[in-house]
């Protein structure tokens, strides 16, 4: 029994942080109560063992996969090839094993830049679409880094240090709507 700050002292048997006036007593509980499970170290009731060992014994996943029950939530969670997620491109949930594919065809698909009306693959438009020109500050989307608005956005705020979207540059962005390509 290792004594601590506080008048705390370990127990021996659970590692559990016990006031000194109670170690003793808890000790005599502790050793006839609870016992170490051998294969995870976790303190386990000595009266009810056949409950915490039954969490030991291996399941099949769908996946083909043998698995400790106790574990079988966690892996079919994050580690399953079965798993369901969501496409990047799409949001189609899938099973993982198959998203690969799908994904490589999803992300090839082109559709239509906002903001420079060009076709342009998916992957390319969520990720580092470089038709637009992005205000290197605030990531604000022009057409071009000759854009007039980028201009007067830049010389009102990206170099002196103001925030970028204030009043003027939203009423700037209305005015130059109509003359994007």
């Amino acid at each position: 029994m290792a004594t601590h700050p506080d008048n705390l002292e370990l127990c021996a048997n659970c590692n559990s942080m016990i006031p000194s006036t109670n170690i003793i007593p808890h000790s005599a509980v502790c050793f006839r109560r609870n016992i170490r499970c051998k294969l995870c170290s976790a303190i386990i009731d000595s009266l009810y063992p056949s409950l915490h060992m039954d969490g030991h014994s291996f399941i099949r996943c769908s996946c083909g996969v043998d698995v400790e029950k106790r574990l079988l939530s966690n892996h079919q969670s994050n580690s399953c090839i079965m798993r369901l997620v969501a496409c990047t491109f799409c949001e189609l949930q899938l099973k993982f094993n198959e998203m690969t594919d799908h994904e490589s065809d999803c992300g090839n698909r082109t559709e239509e830049c906002e903001k420079c009306h060009k076709r342009v693959l998916i992957r390319l438009l969520r990720t580092s679409h470089t038709c637009c020109f992005k205000c290197p500050n605030c990531s604000l989307i022009f057409s071009s880094d000759s854009d007039p608005r980028y201009i007067v956005h830049r010389t009102t705020h990206y170099h002196t240090g103001h925030d970028c979207m204030d009043e003027a540059t939203e009423s700037l962005f209305r005015d130059y709507e109509h003359d994007i390509p």
